[in-house]
């Protein structure tokens, strides 16, 4: 009984911990312009917004035109500027700036939990 009560005490840490490594590492795989990495945090069906043209793609649609987007805008460097999560539906955002091909984008990531892993739910890259 005492286990259980610890680990129920715990639960909320480990989420949060895991959400913590989940956005480090899509921090990551965007300022390396890592694609396959990334792949591994679509959902099935991805909201996508490149540069004012936004759609709803499935993974492997939102996995090409991610591809596209690096093609043509080499990363160098993703820096967070602000992080957040709602208490209520689990969600979790992060706003931050990407530096790629000699330009500055701000990138929106909206992020849910399916099936108990965080996945990308929305992405958008607007240039600076």
């Amino acid at each position: 009984m005492k286990l259980l009560f610890i680990q129920l005490l715990l639960l909320p840490s480990l989420l949060l911990a895991s959400s913590v490594e989940s956005l480090a590492d899509i921090s990551r795989a965007l300022g390396a312009g890592d694609v396959a990495a990334l792949d591994k945090f679509l959902d099935s069906e991805v909201e996508l917004s490149v540069l004012g043209a936004d759609d709803f793609f499935s993974k492997a649609e939102a996995t090409a035109q991610l591809k596209s987007f690096f093609a043509k805008h080499a990363a160098t460097k993703f820096t967070q500027i602000h992080t957040g999560t709602s208490p209520t539906t689990q969600a979790e955002y992060c706003i931050g700036n990407l530096e790629a091909g000699g330009k500055t984008f701000r990138v929106v990531i909206y992020l849910a939990q399916v099936n108990g892993a965080l996945k990308i739910k929305k992405m958008s890259f607007d240039e600076e």
